[in-house]
């Protein structure tokens, strides 16, 4: 995937770790358990359209925050 490709999985994963811990288990149960939102609704006990904004904007934070450490490095 692209993340392995260009070595920016050890990046996502310490951004990860940075993420509060409600936006931290929506990506886990999303990206690394491989939840539906059904799923993952059912599990937290939430509807589901507003848990996908929730997981948008977790993923939104952490590809921000990869961004700006990543064209840090080249500067």
């Amino acid at each position: 995937d692209l993340v392995r490709s260009r070595g920016l999985g050890d990046v996502y994963k310490r951004q990860l770790e940075t993420l509060p811990e409600p936006e931290r288990q929506l990506i886990v149960l999303r990206r690394i358990e491989n939840l539906s939102y059904e799923e993952i609704a059912r599990v937290l006990g939430c509807e589901m359209q507003p848990l996908k904004v929730r997981v948008h904007r977790a993923f939104l934070k952490i590809q921000k925050a990869v961004l700006r450490m990543t064209q840090e490095t080249r500067s």
